[in-house]
């Protein structure tokens, strides 16, 4: 018996068999290789996406903060903790200080608020805009990639 090379198996969609030989996979089974292996896929993306945004997010938001030109303001005093408290957490806030108008960034995990005027504001949006067009970027090159891998059910062509 004529026994083909394992590249040459592997190319025509063979499956060898115990007796050193390969044989044609049959359609079903080949398809149930390609579905688990795709579910397999799925999940790790899910869940490598989970454990990425976990922290992520605001570590990201407080990095792109100070880049703007925001200060950092630690709540050293029971007066600024109590305070501190009543600020919605993880979210920029505008408030009206001296006649001024500030925007606000509160972190009651770090004990600390973030705070800066308007140039600093605007440079935060457009750093943060970048930052997603970017980031989309990315997982657009990351789908097209998962996408081409769907064409090899076709073979080639």
């Amino acid at each position: 018996m004529f026994q083909l090379p394992v590249p040459i198996c592997e190319n025509l969609r063979l499956v060898f068999v115990s007796s050193g030989g390969c044989r044609i996979a049959p359609e079903a089974w080949r398809r149930r290789i390609h579905s688990r292996a795709f579910a397999v896929a799925i999940v790790l993306l899910i869940a490598n996406a989970m454990v990425g945004c976990a922290g992520h997010s605001t570590q990201r938001t407080e990095d792109l903060l100070s880049a703007a030109g925001f200060n950092v303001v630690i709540a050293s005093t029971p007066q600024r903790l109590q305070h501190l408290a009543t600020l919605p957490p993880y979210k920029v806030i505008r408030i009206q200080r001296n006649g001024k108008e500030r925007y606000v960034y509160a972190d009651p995990s770090q004990k600390v608020i973030y705070v800066g005027g308007d140039f600093a504001y605007t440079r935060y949006r457009d750093l943060r805009l970048t930052k997603n067009l970017a980031e989309q970027d990315i997982q657009d090159a990351e789908f097209n990639a998962q996408r081409a891998a769907e064409w090899d059910v076709w073979g080639p062509f």
